[in-house]
């Protein structure tokens, strides 16, 4: 306590929040997933929400690291996720993050296709969540 980690340590940050629609307070208002882990918020065999969530977190430790090719790489999991279980919202935050990453490894063209995919999945999503991400 009170002392700074060696430069070899590192330092364990909360990953992004998101949306437990599965677990709604009153039946209506999900409940905000902050990968806990407790008696209250067991973990999940096969929730391939919670795993792309873990891997989009993993992505942006590795994107403030500076290692844009492992970050594209976790990105490009949580996106194949989230595809897979049809989440617009999801995919369309992980393919943004993709987009970031590209960006900041200067692959410039692939970064705005990126972007230009994200608009697309933004038009698509239905009510309030799309206007979130504008």
């Amino acid at each position: 306590m009170g002392q700074w980690g060696a430069p070899d340590e590192l330092l364990l940050v909360q990953g992004p929040l998101g949306l437990n629609w599965r677990r709604r307070k009153l039946g209506l208002v999900p409940k905000i997933e902050n990968a806990e882990i407790s008696a209250d918020a067991p973990p999940t065999a096969g929730d391939a929400e919670g795993e792309a969530l873990a891997l989009s977190a993993l992505g942006e430790i590795q994107l403030r690291k500076g290692d844009m090719d492992a970050a594209l790489a976790l990105f490009e999991r949580a996106t194949a996720l989230a595809q897979a279980r049809g989440g617009l919202v999801a995919l369309s935050a992980y393919v943004n993050f993709s987009g970031i990453a590209l960006n900041r490894a200067g692959q410039f063209e692939s970064a705005s296709k990126r972007q230009k995919v994200r608009r697309k999945l933004i038009e698509r999503t239905p009510g309030e969540r799309a206007k979130s991400f504008r």
